[in-house]
C-alpha cells in the first residue's frame, strides 16, 4: 500500500483552498451576472420595439464575396429620438461589432455599448449619457458569417460556382445589417456593394454607378428604394446569368415602361424565356384591377437553387424557387410546374400593392399581406386565362383551409404576436388559405364591384405606409356605406368554422327555413364549440318556377325566415357559389333531394356538398356506407375534380379503418368506381387527354388505381414509361419527349417499385449530375417511394448526403416517410439520426418535422411523438404550435378510427 504523505496532504489542502476561492468568486460574478440579465430583461421589449426611436433613413455598405465564408459591413441609420434616452433597442443578429456610436445633431460622436441579449436578435445599443429628443445618425462597423440555413444571407454552390442569395422576411435582415427590423418601419435605403469584379449583381432597385477598385473587387452604388420595411430588401451575388426582357409597356394605368430582367445561375439564364413573356401580362391585369400602377422601379425575377420557400416578394427583386421559373421548353413541361408558375407569380406580384405599397404595422396582420395575395392571385389568374382550372384552386384553398381550421388548436386569422414562435406561425394555412377564403365570401356579400372599390381606396389611402386590421375594415365600410366590420371580426378574431344546420319547413303553407349554428368540430376534438359568427349564409334552391337564391346574415344562434317562393323547394344547396366559409348540414332526405339535383349545381357548389359530406363523416355524423353512398355517383361528374370526391375516404379505409383481410375488396371498390377509365396509352407522347384538366384529373386517378395494383396493364405501361424516360437499359439518359409531361412523376413512382435496386441506383446517379430542378425534384419524389427494405435503406443513407440540397432533405424525408409501409420504420430512423437530419434541414424546416409522424392514428402513436419533440422543438421557430398540431392530429384520425371501423368493415364486407 502506497504511503500518503504529509507533503500531499498540504498540496491537497492548498488546492481546495484555492478552488472554493475560485467558487466563491464565480459565484459572486454568476449573481452579478443574473442581476444585470435580471435588469435587462425588466426593461427589454418583448413585442415591438419602442416607438420614440424612429428610423428615417438607412445607408448601408456591404462587402461580400460569394467564395468566402463571412462579409462586412458598415450601416448608418438616420433616427428621430421622440424622447430622452440613454438605450436604443434595435436588431442585430450575430453580428461581430467592431464599431458602434451615435453622431448628434451638434456634430458630436458619443460611442455607443452594442450587446445582442437574446436569440431572436434584440439589441440594447447603451449611450455613455442621456440623449435629448434630436435627429441623430447611428453608425456600425461589424463582420458576420454568411448564414448556414436558407435565411438572412446564404450561400449556395451551383456547377462549381458561390453565390450569395437573401431570404429576409419575416426577421432574417438582422443577421445582414442592424436595423429596427420590424414591418411598422419604412424608410428609403441607399444601397452600395463591394464584390468580386468578375461577378454580377442585382439588389431592389437599378445600378446607377460602378466602379472597379485595385483589389479585383468593384464597388456598385444603387439608386435610392422607396420607403420599404427592413424585410423587403433582398439582393443576388455571383457569376450570374442576367436575361433583359422587353420592358413592360405603358398602360391606361401606367405611364411609363418597366424594366423586366430574369436573373438565374450560369448557364440557366435562356431558360426564363417563358416565365419573362407571361410576368408583364399578369402585371398589366392588377394595375387594371388596381387602379394604381406599379409602385416601384423595376422587376427582377431570380431563380434560386436552394430557397426554404416558394417564392418571396421582395421589392424589385422577386426570389423563386428555381423549378417554378426555369421552363427550358413548356411543351415539355408538366400542366403543374406551368401552373405553379403562373399562380405563384401571380401571388407574388399582388404583393407588390398588398404588402410591399401598404404594409402591415406588425405581424399579426400577416393576413393582411398573404390572405389579399391569395384571394388576387387566383383573380388575376382567371382573367389571364378563363381556361386555367381556377376555380379548383380556390375550392383546394377553402378545403386546405377548412382541414387545418377544423383542429382545436388552429390558430385565428388575426392571432395575436407575442413572439418569435408566434411571427413563425403565421406563415401558415389559416393565414393564407382561411384568410383568402374569407376575403372571397365577404367580396361575394358585398358585390364584386363594390368590394373592388372599396380595395382601390384602401390602397391608394395607406400608399407607402402601413395599414392593420381596423384600417381595412373601415375602407370596406366607408365605401360598401355597410357596417361590414363585426361580420369580418367575427372570422378574424377566433378560430374554427361554423356549421351552419339547415332546417326547411313548408308546413305552414308558405316555406320557411331555419339555421343554426355552432363551431364544427370532428370526432375526438377538445375545442370548444360555443362560438358564433356573423355568418353570410346564402341557400340556392329548386322551385316550380325556376332556380332561386336568397341571403341573409346569420347574426345569432338561431334564426329563422321565410323564403321568397311560393312553393316548397324540391331541394336546397346551403351554400350557394360555394364560396361561404361554412360546413352545412340538411337530414337524410334533404341530402337526396340535393344530390338528385346535382345537376343544377356548378362545380364549386359540388365541392362545398363533397365538403359537408366528409366533414359528416369526420364528425361522426355520417358511418362509412351513407358517406360512399352518397359520394360514388360524383365520380360521374363531368367537373373533374367532384369526379374525385371519394378518394380520401377510400384510401382512409383501406390504411385505417378495416381489416386487413378486407383491403382487396377495398382496392376492388376502388377500381369499380373508375373502371370507365382506360389509362395505360397515356404515358406515351401525345397520347394523354389535350385539354390541361382533363390530364391533370387522369393522372390523379391513374395514381389512385396504381395504388390498387394491376388494373388494365397501368402498372406496366407506367414501368416502361419510366424507363423510356430516364434511358434505362439503353442510353441511360433523360429523355422528356419519351412520357407524356405530366405522367413523368406517377412513372418513375411506378418504376421505381416494379423495378428494384438497379432502377433505384440508376435513378440516384441521374439525380445527383442533373442540375435541371423539376428532374431532380421528380426523382426524389420517386426515390422516397420505394418501399423494399434494401431501397429504404439507401433512402436513409441519401437523406444524410450532403450532395442533397437543404430544400431537398424535407422533400425525400417526406415522401419516405409517406408511404404507409415505411411509417414506422421512417419514424424510428428519424428518431436515431434526428441530430444529423436536422443538421443538413434549414431551420423553419427542421420545426416542422412533428408533421412527419402524421400518418399515424393511435393514442399512443401520439404519446410517442409528444415524448420524442417536445424538447426537441421548443426553441425552433413555431415548433411548439406545430408538435401541438401534429399531436391532435394523430388523435382525431384514432378517434375516428375508433368510430367508424365497425362501419368501414361491414361496407367492405358486404353487410
Amino acid at each position: 500500500m502506497r504511503r500518503f504523505s504529509f507533503c500531499y496532504l498540504l498540496l491537497a489542502l492548498a488546492l481546495a483552498g484555492c478552488g472554493q476561492q475560485e467558487n466563491a468568486k464565480t459565484d459572486t460574478k454568476s449573481n452579478a451576472e443574473s442581476t444585470a440579465a435580471g435588469a435587462i430583461a425588466a426593461e427589454m421589449p418583448t413585442g415591438p420595439l419602442p416607438k420614440d426611436v424612429v428610423p428615417q433613413h438607412y445607408d448601408i455598405q456591404l462587402t461580400m464575396d460569394p467564395d468566402a465564408e463571412s462579409f462586412s459591413g458598415h450601416t448608418e441609420i438616420r433616427i428621430e429620438l421622440n424622447r430622452p434616452r440613454d438605450v436604443i433597442w434595435l436588431h442585430g443578429w450575430e453580428l461581430r461589432m467592431d464599431k458602434a456610436a451615435i453622431e448628434l445633431a451638434d456634430g458630436s460622436t458619443l460611442p455607443a455599448t452594442y450587446e445582442q441579449v437574446n436569440d431572436a436578435g434584440l439589441v440594447k445599443l447603451s449611450l455613455p449619457e442621456t440623449v435629448e429628443p434630436q435627429f441623430a445618425t447611428l453608425v456600425f462597423d461589424y463582420t458576420a458569417d454568411f448564414f448556414s440555413g436558407l435565411d438572412g444571407a446564404y450561400r449556395v454552390e451551383a456547377g462549381g460556382d458561390w453565390y450569395v442569395f437573401t431570404q429576409f422576411e419575416p426577421t432574417h435582415a438582422r443577421r445582414v445589417f442592424p436595423g429596427f427590423d420590424e414591418p411598422a418601419f419604412k424608410t428609403p435605403y441607399n444601397l452600395q456593394f463591394t464584390i468580386p469584379e468578375s461577378d454580377k449583381m442585382v439588389t431592389t432597385t437599378p445600378v446607377t454607378d460602378t466602379e472597379t477598385l485595385d483589389s479585383g473587387m468593384q464597388q456598385l452604388t444603387f439608386a435610392e428604394t422607396k420607403p420599404l420595411p427592413t424585410y423587403l430588401i433582398a439582393f443576388a451575388i455571383g457569376p450570374l446569368d442576367i436575361v433583359e426582357a422587353a420592358p413592360i409597356p405603358p398602360n391606361d394605368v401606367r405611364d411609363r415602361p418597366v424594366p423586366l430582367r430574369g436573373v438565374a445561375v450560369q448557364g440557366k439564364g435562356e431558360q426564363m424565356r417563358y416565365a419573362l413573356e407571361h410576368t408583364g401580362e399578369l402585371l398589366a391585369i392588377m394595375e387594371e384591377y388596381f387602379q394604381i400602377p406599379y409602385p416601384f422601379q423595376k422587376i427582377d425575377i431570380i431563380a434560386v437553387p436552394d430557397f426554404s420557400g416558394g417564392a418571396m416578394e421582395n421589392v424589385g427583386v422577386i426570389t423563386f424557387r428555381d423549378v417554378y421559373l426555369l421552363i427550358p421548353d413548356p411543351e415539355k413541361a408538366p400542366t403543374w410546374q406551368l401552373h405553379a408558375y403562373v399562380e405563384v407569380m401571380a401571388h407574388e406580384l399582388a404583393h407588390q400593392w398588398f404588402g410591399n405599397l401598404v404594409t402591415m404595422p406588425w405581424w399579426d396582420d400577416l393576413w393582411l399581406n398573404e390572405a389579399s395575395a391569395t384571394w388576387m392571385e387566383a383573380k388575376t389568374v382567371e382573367i389571364w386565362n378563363a381556361e386555367h382550372p381556377t376555380e379548383q384552386g380556390i375550392a383546394g384553398t377553402i378545403a386546405r383551409a377548412m382541414n387545418a381550421d377544423s383542429l382545436a388548436n388552429a390558430r385565428q386569422i388575426r392571432q395575436p404576436v407575442e413572439s418569435h414562435h408566434d411571427i413563425e406561425n403565421a406563415f401558415d394555412g389559416i393565414t393564407y388559405s382561411k384568410g383568402g377564403s374569407v376575403i372571397l365570401m365577404f367580396e361575394k356579400y358585398l358585390g364584386e364591384d363594390v368590394f373592388r372599390d372599396a380595395i382601390q381606396y384602401h390602397l391608394d389611402r395607406f400608399a407607402f405606409g402601413n395599414a392593420n386590421v381596423f384600417d381595412f375594415l373601415e375602407s370596406l365600410s366607408h365605401i360598401s356605406g355597410k357596417d361590414i366590420a363585426p361580420a369580418f371580426k367575427s372570422f378574424l378574431f377566433q378560430p374554427g368554422i361554423p356549421l351552419v344546420n339547415v332546417d326547411v319547413n313548408c308546413a305552414e303553407g308558405k316555406p320557411a327555413v331555419t339555421l343554426s349554428q355552432s363551431r364544427y368540430l370532428p370526432l375526438g376534438s377538445k375545442g370548444d364549440s360555443n362560438l358564433e359568427w356573423d355568418l353570410p349564409v346564402c341557400l340556392k334552391y329548386g322551385t316550380e318556377s325556376g332556380v332561386q337564391e336568397e341571403c341573409v346574415m346569420l347574426d345569432e344562434k338561431q334564426a329563422s325566415f321565410e323564403l321568397s317562393a311560393q312553393s316548397c323547394p324540391a331541394w336546397v344547396m346551403p351554400n350557394a357559389g360555394g364560396v361561404g366559409y361554412y360546413h352545412w348540414t340538411l337530414d337524410d332526405a334533404g341530402y337526396a333531394d340535393l344530390l338528385e339535383a346535382a345537376d343544377k349545381l356548378d362545380m364549386m357548389e359540388l365541392l362545398a356538398v363533397e365538403r359537408s359530406i366528409k366533414a359528416a363523416f369526420a364528425a361522426g355524423r355520417m358511418d362509412t356506407d351513407a358517406a360512399l353512398d352518397a359520394l360514388a355517383p360524383l365520380t360521374d361528374s363531368d367537373h373533374f375534380e367532384v369526379a374525385e370526391a371519394p378518394m380520401s375516404i377510400v384510401a382512409m379505409a383501406k390504411h385505417y379503418l378495416v381489416e386487413d383481410a378486407l383491403k382487396d375488396e377495398v382496392a376492388a371498390y376502388a377500381r369499380e368506381l373508375y373502371s370507365d377509365y382506360s389509362l395505360a396509352e397515356e404515358f406515351k407522347p401525345g397520347k394523354a387527354p389535350a385539354d390541361a384538366t382533363e390530364r391533370d384529373h387522369h393522372v390523379s386517378v391513374a395514381r389512385f388505381l396504381a395504388e390498387q395494383g394491376e388494373v388494365a396493364n397501368l402498372r406496366e405501361a407506367a414501368t416502361q414509361a419510366g424507363h423510356a424516360l430516364t434511358g434505362f437499359g439503353g442510353d441511360g439518359e433523360v429523355h422528356l419527349d419519351a412520357v407524356s409531361p405530366d405522367y413523368m412523376s406517377l412513372a418513375l413512382n411506378v418504376a421505381v417499385e416494379e423495378s428494384g435496386a438497379e432502377f433505384f441506383e440508376h435513378l440516384v446517379t441521374l439525380f445527383k449530375t442533373s442540375e435541371n430542378p423539376l428532374i431532380r425534384r421528380t426523382i426524389l419524389g420517386a426515390l422516397g417511394g420505394a418501399t423494399e427494405p434494401a431501397l429504404t435503406a439507401r433512402i436513409q443513407e441519401l437523406l444524410l448526403d450532403p450532395e442533397l440540397k437543404r430544400n431537398e432533405v424535407p422533400r425525400l424525408l417526406y415522401s419516405y416517410a409517406g408511404e404507409p409501409e415505411n411509417r414506422v420504420e421512417a419514424w424510428n430512423w428519424l428518431r436515431e439520426h434526428y441530430d444529423e437530419v436536422t443538421a443538413l434541414m434549414a431551420p423553419d424546416h427542421a420545426s416542422s418535422l412533428p408533421f412527419i409522424a402524421g400518418g399515424f392514428c393511435s393514442t399512443e402513436r401520439a404519446a410517442e411523438v409528444q415524448d420524442f419533440f417536445a424538447d426537441r422543438v421548443k426553441e425552433l421557430p413555431g415548433g411548439p404550435r406545430n408538435l401541438a398540431k401534429a399531436i391532435e392530429g394523430i388523435e382525431l384520425c384514432a378517434a375516428q378510427k375508433a368510430a367508424q371501423s365497425d362501419s368501414a368493415n361491414a361496407f367492405f364486407g358486404g353487410e
